[in-house]
Protein backbone atom coordinates (compact mmCIF):
# COMPACT_ATOMS: atom_id res chain seq x y z
CA UNK A 1 0.00 0.00 0.00
CA UNK A 2 2.49 2.37 0.72
CA UNK A 3 4.13 1.85 -2.85
CA UNK A 4 1.17 2.64 -4.56
CA UNK A 5 0.74 5.91 -2.52
CA UNK A 6 -2.38 4.23 -1.14
CA UNK A 7 -1.56 6.32 2.78
CA UNK A 8 -0.43 9.95 0.76
CA UNK A 9 -3.67 12.48 2.02
CA UNK A 10 -5.15 9.84 3.66
CA UNK A 11 -6.89 11.80 7.38
CA UNK A 12 -5.98 10.54 10.84
CA UNK A 13 -10.06 9.98 11.10
CA UNK A 14 -9.90 8.30 14.52
CA UNK A 15 -7.58 10.72 17.37
CA UNK A 16 -8.70 9.24 20.85
CA UNK A 17 -6.36 11.00 23.67
CA UNK A 18 -5.15 8.31 25.91
CA UNK A 19 -6.09 5.53 23.40
CA UNK A 20 -5.06 5.35 20.00
CA UNK A 21 -5.24 7.82 16.60
CA UNK A 22 -6.02 5.65 13.29
CA UNK A 23 -5.68 6.07 10.10
CA UNK A 24 -6.35 4.59 6.55
CA UNK A 25 -9.74 5.32 4.60
CA UNK A 26 -9.30 7.07 1.23
CA UNK A 27 -12.43 7.60 -0.91
CA UNK A 28 -9.87 5.67 -4.17
CA UNK A 29 -10.88 2.85 -6.31
CA UNK A 30 -7.58 1.23 -4.62
CA UNK A 31 -9.59 1.27 -1.26
CA UNK A 32 -12.68 -0.51 -2.44
CA UNK A 33 -10.74 -2.82 -3.68
CA UNK A 34 -8.10 -3.35 -0.44
CA UNK A 35 -11.11 -3.32 1.66
CA UNK A 36 -12.34 -6.50 -0.31
CA UNK A 37 -9.38 -8.27 0.68
CA UNK A 38 -8.97 -9.10 4.42
CA UNK A 39 -5.52 -9.59 5.82
CA UNK A 40 -5.94 -12.90 7.58
CA UNK A 41 -4.98 -12.97 11.70
CA UNK A 42 -2.15 -13.46 12.72
CA UNK A 43 -1.59 -16.28 15.01
CA UNK A 44 -1.59 -15.25 18.70
CA UNK A 45 1.01 -13.58 20.46
CA UNK A 46 1.61 -12.55 23.62
CA UNK A 47 3.43 -8.46 23.55
CA UNK A 48 3.29 -5.99 26.01
CA UNK A 49 2.41 -3.30 24.41
CA UNK A 50 3.59 0.62 24.82
CA UNK A 51 2.71 3.84 23.32
CA UNK A 52 3.99 4.21 19.72
CA UNK A 53 3.13 0.35 18.44
CA UNK A 54 1.43 0.02 14.97
CA UNK A 55 -0.85 -2.20 13.90
CA UNK A 56 -3.50 -3.24 11.39
CA UNK A 57 -7.54 -2.28 12.72
CA UNK A 58 -10.34 -4.69 12.53
CA UNK A 59 -13.13 -5.07 14.04
CA UNK A 60 -13.87 -9.07 14.23
CA UNK A 61 -11.23 -12.10 13.02
CA UNK A 62 -9.92 -11.66 9.85
CA UNK A 63 -11.20 -8.18 9.36
CA UNK A 64 -8.14 -5.77 8.51
CA UNK A 65 -7.80 -4.57 5.58
CA UNK A 66 -6.46 -0.79 5.13
CA UNK A 67 -6.68 0.49 8.52
CA UNK A 68 -4.01 0.90 10.85
CA UNK A 69 -3.55 3.06 14.36
CA UNK A 70 -0.93 3.77 16.66
CA UNK A 71 -1.32 3.53 20.65
CA UNK A 72 -0.92 7.24 21.84
CA UNK A 73 1.85 8.33 23.70
CA UNK A 74 -0.13 9.28 26.71
CA UNK A 75 -2.27 5.88 27.08
CA UNK A 76 -2.80 4.43 30.43
CA UNK A 77 -1.41 1.35 31.64
CA UNK A 78 -4.75 -0.91 32.03
CA UNK A 79 -5.32 0.16 28.30
CA UNK A 80 -1.87 -1.01 27.15
CA UNK A 81 -3.02 -3.86 28.99
CA UNK A 82 -6.11 -4.55 26.71
CA UNK A 83 -4.34 -3.61 23.14
CA UNK A 84 -3.76 -7.34 21.60
CA UNK A 85 -6.67 -9.39 23.43
CA UNK A 86 -8.39 -9.57 19.81
CA UNK A 87 -6.33 -11.80 17.39
CA UNK A 88 -6.69 -8.79 14.36
CA UNK A 89 -4.41 -6.56 16.92
CA UNK A 90 -0.85 -7.46 16.17
CA UNK A 91 2.02 -4.54 16.03
CA UNK A 92 3.97 -4.81 12.96
CA UNK A 93 5.68 -1.65 13.71
CA UNK A 94 6.29 1.15 15.94
CA UNK A 95 6.87 5.01 16.08
CA UNK A 96 10.74 4.80 16.63
CA UNK A 97 11.05 8.85 17.07
CA UNK A 98 10.22 9.87 20.51
CA UNK A 99 10.24 13.08 18.93
CA UNK A 100 7.29 11.75 16.87
CA UNK A 101 5.27 11.44 19.98
CA UNK A 102 4.75 15.08 20.14
CA UNK A 103 3.10 15.09 16.75
CA UNK A 104 0.69 12.00 18.08
CA UNK A 105 -0.21 14.56 20.91
CA UNK A 106 -0.85 17.50 18.65
CA UNK A 107 -3.47 15.56 16.26
CA UNK A 108 -6.75 16.76 16.09
CA UNK A 109 -9.02 15.23 17.89
CA UNK A 110 -12.50 15.36 17.14
CA UNK A 111 -13.41 12.64 19.12
CA UNK A 112 -14.30 8.81 18.77
CA UNK A 113 -15.85 7.67 15.85
CA UNK A 114 -19.23 7.58 15.40
CA UNK A 115 -21.23 5.67 17.75
CA UNK A 116 -18.51 6.07 20.21
CA UNK A 117 -18.09 9.37 20.27
CA UNK A 118 -18.66 12.68 18.57
CA UNK A 119 -15.95 11.83 15.53
CA UNK A 120 -16.57 11.06 12.17
CA UNK A 121 -18.93 8.73 10.64
CA UNK A 122 -16.94 5.71 8.92
CA UNK A 123 -19.85 4.71 6.72
CA UNK A 124 -20.03 8.46 6.02
CA UNK A 125 -16.23 8.38 4.66
CA UNK A 126 -16.47 5.39 2.82
CA UNK A 127 -19.83 6.75 0.85
CA UNK A 128 -19.19 10.22 0.91
CA UNK A 129 -15.03 10.71 0.90
CA UNK A 130 -12.76 13.16 1.75
CA UNK A 131 -15.85 15.84 1.17
CA UNK A 132 -17.26 14.68 4.24
CA UNK A 133 -14.59 15.44 6.41
CA UNK A 134 -13.02 18.51 4.89
CA UNK A 135 -16.72 20.16 5.25
CA UNK A 136 -17.83 18.28 8.68
CA UNK A 137 -13.92 17.86 10.30
CA UNK A 138 -12.26 21.14 8.19
CA UNK A 139 -9.61 20.89 10.99
CA UNK A 140 -8.52 17.18 10.58
CA UNK A 141 -4.50 16.60 9.84
CA UNK A 142 -3.95 14.07 6.27
CA UNK A 143 -0.67 12.32 6.37
CA UNK A 144 1.06 14.53 3.76
CA UNK A 145 3.40 11.64 1.81
CA UNK A 146 3.92 8.27 2.85
CA UNK A 147 6.85 6.11 1.29
CA UNK A 148 9.52 3.76 1.81
CA UNK A 149 13.11 6.25 1.76
CA UNK A 150 15.14 3.24 0.97
CA UNK A 151 13.06 3.21 -3.06
CA UNK A 152 13.31 7.07 -2.63
CA UNK A 153 16.65 8.08 -2.08
CA UNK A 154 17.69 9.57 -4.85
CA UNK A 155 15.52 12.21 -3.67
CA UNK A 156 16.74 13.16 -0.78
CA UNK A 157 20.93 14.18 0.05
CA UNK A 158 21.67 11.18 1.71
CA UNK A 159 20.27 7.20 1.51
CA UNK A 160 18.95 5.83 4.05
CA UNK A 161 22.37 4.04 5.17
CA UNK A 162 23.03 7.35 6.32
CA UNK A 163 19.99 7.87 8.71
CA UNK A 164 20.65 7.56 12.18
CA UNK A 165 18.99 4.60 13.53
CA UNK A 166 17.40 3.45 10.57
CA UNK A 167 16.37 -0.18 10.45
CA UNK A 168 15.18 -1.91 7.45
CA UNK A 169 12.99 -3.79 8.86
CA UNK A 170 11.45 -0.30 10.59
CA UNK A 171 8.21 1.33 8.53
CA UNK A 172 9.59 5.36 8.54
CA UNK A 173 6.85 7.82 7.75
CA UNK A 174 6.81 11.40 6.69
CA UNK A 175 4.06 13.48 7.43
CA UNK A 176 3.44 17.22 7.50
CA UNK A 177 0.81 18.68 9.51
Amino acid sequence: MVRTNYFTNVPFNRVVPQFLTQFGITDSEEHRVQFGTPIPDDPPKHIQWHPGMVSFAGNGPNSRTTEVFIVMPDAPEHQLRAFGQNPWETPFAEVADHGSFDMLLDLISYGDIMPFGNGPDVHRIYTEGQQYLKREFPDMDYIADCRIPREHHSHHEHSTEDLPGWNAEKAVFDEEL
